[in-house]
């Protein structure tokens, strides 16, 4: 009997959020990921990720990834969509995706959600610019302060960079 209450209570505890998924809110996303412009970036992904295997397995025929794309491309997307409606459901209210939809349709949104993957590649390379600057600045201190030689740092922070096409390695 003992068990079977802990049971009771054990299921009562399970967020109620998990039962409340529902087909209006996964259309409600999949709106949300069309309007954004993320299901223009999620077709590319599936582009070359089918690329990367007809540059690795070269001997299969055109015919057969022409008929991934036609029979598999939508069920690519469906997926794509319902493992990120826990993601959304978690976090924001169909009433607030609507809000978010809305944004997106005005003409602002539709010039942001045209400028987002810019935005991350340009917003990626300040960050990192950004993080090389503190890293200069950290060193130089610590050089003045007799903590540190140049050259003779952990290899932790021997850095990769791809410099003109080329690939380089450079200590900070």
């Amino acid at each position: 009997m003992r068990s079977v209450l802990i049971t009771l209570v054990l299921v009562a505890l399970i967020p109620i959020n998990i039962f409340c998924q529902t087909p209006e809110y996964e259309k409600k996303i999949e709106e949300f990921l069309i309007v954004s412009g993320t299901m223009e970036t999620v077709e590319s992904s599936i582009s070359l990720i089918i690329d990367d295997y007809k540059n690795a397995i070269s001997d299969v025929p055109e015919s057969f990834w022409e008929d991934i794309v036609k029979n598999k491309k939508d069920d690519f997307k469906k997926n794509f969509v319902k493992n990120l409606v826990p993601v959304y459901y978690k976090y924001l209210k169909i009433e607030e995706i609507d809000y978010v939809i809305k944004f997106y349709k005005s003409e602002i949104g539709k010039k942001y959600a045209g400028l987002t993957n810019t935005l991350m590649e340009e917003g990626a390379k300040a960050g990192e610019s950004w993080g090389q600057y503190i890293s200069e600045q950290i060193s130089s201190e610590l050089e003045k302060s007799g903590y540190w030689k140049r050259g003779l740092w952990p290899s932790f922070l021997l850095k990769f960079r791809i410099e003109n096409n080329r690939k380089s390695w450079h200590w900070i």
